[in-house]
């Protein structure tokens, strides 16, 4: 995979361990529950990306409070019920998507919305 995302230019993120991150000079993404992500920020150093999960405003708006370049992207969810995540957060939905990415406002954070967001979750026009 590392391999992969050389070739292509993709980053590649390390889901909730810091030292896998470190050890192969990837980003990394933490949950609310995980590494705080401000002592993640402070380990990881400037130069790689650090996202973070939220599921409420209130969890935007903690991540926005925090000094610029603390976080880079927020991934916003469960949007929908998954099965592939142990202790699921509760479901947001799209409007817990919506209320979420008020507060994100004009913010430079970038933003991804996370859990079971497949062809069969989302409503066709």
């Amino acid at each position: 995979m590392m391999s992969s995302a050389l070739q292509y230019n993709v980053p590649l993120f390390i889901n909730d361990r810091l030292d896998i991150a470190l050890l192969l000079d990837c980003h990394l993404h933490v949950g609310q529950s995980d590494l705080p992500y401000p002592l993640a920020r402070s380990l990881l150093g400037p130069d790689r990306l650090l996202g973070v999960s939220v599921n409420t405003p209130a969890e935007m708006q903690e991540i926005l409070d925090q000094p610029k370049g603390t976080v880079d992207y927020v991934g916003i969810g469960p949007c929908f019920g998954t099965q592939t995540k142990k202790n699921l957060n509760p479901i947001v939905g799209p409007r817990g998507v919506r209320d979420v990415l008020h507060v994100l406002g004009e913010s430079e954070i970038k933003a991804v919305v996370i859990g079971a967001c497949g062809g069969g979750s989302l409503p066709r026009s």
